[in-house]
């Protein structure tokens, strides 16, 4: 397939998202890390999430998840729309945030649940979406047409380096989202300070003692790591939707 054509599913798939009146799904997320973080150096994680979504600024994304292999073993994530504002809860002890807009939320939400929320918010956007997904899959491979949750859909593989390949799975009907995959192998020998500070700060909000990341060897323990994480998707556009599910009160007790 010529890259033009690539580019034209890549556009068809912008326009589903960008122009739809209301968008929701549901979905399942399962990430592997192999890493000697514990007795037999695997990190699982498995999750569901769900997004709600009313143009122009009704929105709405829950993420549930279960951990494996690491201190905190269950997290949930809120971000909902409160009259201008976006705001977020966690519920492992994180106060309830504040955002000028949806966009300003996604940096949270993409520390808090990666690429799971990042994704299709993202897309949902007018502003930058093209240019999002251009640069996320605009050099991919088309591998072919395949079976997603009994949908067809055109299979994308994007090589963006030697250690990180992304694949994407877009319905041939619909032009909506099916599945995401990225397959990573990674090494903290690269990784500037800043990056290390990044990463040491993420696995503390997990629950590891900051006392671990005292010794200076402390990425020792994550050097030469894989993960692969898979992402299924249940969309629908142009959906009705009850307003209610964005009146979220985040629970007075935890």
């Amino acid at each position: 397939m010529s890259r033009e054509r690539v580019y034209e599913i890549l556009d068809r798939v912008v326009a589903a998202y960008t122009q739809c009146s209301s968008y929701r799904d549901w979905g399942t997320l399962k990430s592997t890390t192999c890493r000697s973080l514990s007795e037999n150096g695997v990190v699982t994680e498995e999750g569901e999430f769900s997004t709600a979504y009313i143009r122009p600024d009704r929105f709405r994304f829950d993420y549930l998840t279960s951990r494996s292999g690491l201190p905190i073993k269950s997290e949930r994530s809120v971000f909902w729309t409160q009259g201008n504002r976006v705001k977020s809860w966690r519920r492992n002890g994180t106060r309830t945030q504040s955002f000028l807009d949806i966009e300003h939320a996604l940096f949270q939400l993409s520390s808090d649940s990666g690429v799971s929320s990042r994704f299709v918010p993202r897309l949902l956007l007018p502003d930058g979406a093209s240019n999002f997904l251009r640069e996320r899959f605009g050099d991919s491979d088309f591998v072919g047409i395949e079976l997603s949750e009994g949908f067809d859909c055109f299979k994308l593989q994007f090589k963006s380096t030697a250690s990180h390949v992304s694949r994407v799975w877009i319905d041939t009907c619909t032009f909506l989202v099916r599945r995401l995959e990225t397959d990573t192998l990674s090494t903290l020998a690269n990784f500037e300070v800043a990056e290390l500070e990044e990463i040491r700060d993420r696995m503390i909000s997990y629950g590891f003692h900051s006392q671990f990341f005292d010794k200076a060897d402390w990425y020792d323990s994550f050097k030469d790591s894989r993960s692969i994480l898979t992402l299924n998707y249940r969309p629908e556009i142009d959906c009705p939707i009850n307003r209610e599910v964005f009146n979220f009160k985040p629970p007075s007790t935890l």
